[in-house]
């Protein structure tokens, strides 16, 4: 994964909160694809060793839908330092036919085995054109480009798992030769299974034109006034189509508050989720009705999002969000949502106050006093609080700060820098250090980032010496802090 700017803090701290809900499958789910959305977007993560400990993990997960997406996620980011033989061992075992497919796509992309029948053989499979389809998804096209397919398609006589795999390649752009025997071009192909009475073909070439840069709705061989006759997943993805843009919406109000009240639920989340992503003006009276209107809670809360990330252009959206994120506790999972959505925004920090001024204002100082902090203000990086449970709620600007610095090491020094970067994320969840110590601690490895010389890592090294003098730490926070310490050649 080189290239790209990184996922903020916000968005790759909810990304690991959600991975590891591993009783609640569709979060766990919704999790994947967005870090799958984020990677094939050309942005970044930080804390790829951690990421891939948790999808080494839901490989095993007893739901198929998260088994198929960490096999696309394993694919996407790479499994460096697992066992090669992981995947190939989970090919053996695996039960369902399309996962099959998803772990051979993403063997031959981390293990750089390109002989499907071979991975096959080895694995007691029986080689077929899926498989072969599969293999190509996540490879480079100079490499597509010398593997020649074992056979044409024919589109009236394929089932439809081989024409959504084909559908996948034409979307991701992976076609370095005609797939099919016709000699249609690739659009019309997808355009001819638009309209097919087959709801899996229809929905993944719908999927396709959405996908791939070079189309946009105007490929689509659906008319609008056909659209309500579709399946709930061919509609679901004809209106992430329809928002790969969004300059139509202000000027085509009526249509979009249609395409609001489709009685499918699968259908009105593509379309929020389409609008998610981007923040739009001049449509927040079509935006606040459908909020209102709108009974399925995940809905509202991915709009809840889209006003977060659009909260400059409406008061309204600000309040909204303010109100959203005060009903629900400290804890939950919409807090963190809101918070990643509204990076950048003047309503960050109104949520990080919010947050701030509900906490307990009781936190105990280095040596375990309480200390009665009373009122915080924003910016203070010298108090902090905790809530009832322990959860940290105000480390957030020192954080800021400090990752701010590792950004500049990363340029460096990338390995150092993610190794960093993940062991402030252990000291973070530790609960045997103050949350006031825990700011100290932080401030001076930000100084030390900063300015690496003798003053700032004697300063390091009496600050982490003092701390293991006056307090009873566990062995893996001592670990953590001696790890810290040896990052900086102490």
């Amino acid at each position: 994964m080189s290239g790209g700017v990184y996922i903020s803090t916000e968005d790759e701290k909810l990304l690991r909160y959600e991975l590891e809900m591993v009783s609640s499958p569709l979060v766990v789910k919704g999790a994947l694809q967005r870090l799958c959305a984020h990677v094939e977007g050309g942005r970044r993560l930080s804390t790829l060793t951690l990421l891939r400990g948790l999808l080494s993990g839901l490989t095993q997960h007893n739901s198929i839908l998260v088994r198929r997406w960490t096999y696309k996620a394993i694919a996407l980011i790479g499994m460096a330092g697992m066992s090669n033989g992981m995947l190939q061992n989970r090919l053996r075992s695996e039960p369902d036919f399309e996962n099959r497919c998803w772990l051979i796509a993403a063997i031959v992309k981390t293990e750089s085995d390109y002989e499907v029948q071979r991975i096959c053989e080895s694995s007691g499979l029986d080689f077929n054109i899926q498989y072969e389809l599969a293999s190509r998804v996540f490879l480079p096209r100079e490499i597509i480009g010398n593997m020649a397919l074992s056979r044409k398609l024919d589109l009236s006589k394929e089932d439809d798992l081989t024409l959504m795999w084909s559908s996948l390649l034409l979307g991701y752009e992976k076609c370095t030769e005609p797939l099919f025997l016709t000699n249609h071009t690739d659009v019309d192909i997808l355009r001819e299974m638009n309209v097919s009475n087959r709801d899996l073909v229809s929905e993944y070439s719908v999927w396709a034109l959405w996908k791939n840069a070079g189309y946009t709705s105007e490929n689509l061989a659906i008319l609008n006034h056909d659209l309500s006759s579709r399946a709930p997943g061919v509609r679901k993805w004809v209106n992430r189509l329809l928002m790969k843009s969004t300059d139509w919406i202000a000027k085509d109000l009526d249509f979009f508050q249609h395409l609001a009240n489709d009685d499918s639920l699968a259908a009105r989340e593509g379309l929020a989720l389409g609008l998610r992503d981007d923040a739009v003006a001049g449509i927040d009276r079509a935006v606040l009705g459908w909020y209102d209107s709108e009974q399925d809670q995940n809905i509202r809360q991915i709009l809840l999002e889209f006003m977060a990330r659009s909260s400059e252009y409406h008061a309204n959206y600000a309040f909204l969000v303010e109100e959203g994120f005060k009903a629900v506790g400290p804890d939950d999972i919409l807090r963190t949502r809101l918070m990643a959505a509204s990076a950048g925004t003047r309503l960050h920090a109104e949520l990080r106050r919010a947050a701030i001024k509900e906490a307990a204002v009781f936190a105990p100082d280095l040596f375990g006093n309480s200390t009665n902090i009373g009122s915080i203000t924003m910016g203070n990086v010298n108090t902090g609080s905790i809530n009832a449970t322990g959860s940290i709620v105000a480390l957030g600007d020192v954080l800021d700060s400090v990752n701010y610095s590792i950004n500049t090491l990363r340029s460096e020094d990338p390995e150092r820098a993610s190794s960093l970067e993940d062991l402030l994320e252990r000291l973070k969840e530790v609960d045997d250090i103050p949350v006031t110590t825990k700011e100290k601690m932080l401030l001076a490895i930000g100084e030390i980032l900063k300015n690496p010389d003798e003053k700032s890592k004697r300063n390091i090294s009496d600050l982490f010496s003092k701390v293991k003098d006056v307090m009873t730490l566990s062995s893996a926070t001592v670990t953590v802090m001696s790890a810290i310490l040896k990052i900086f050649g102490m």
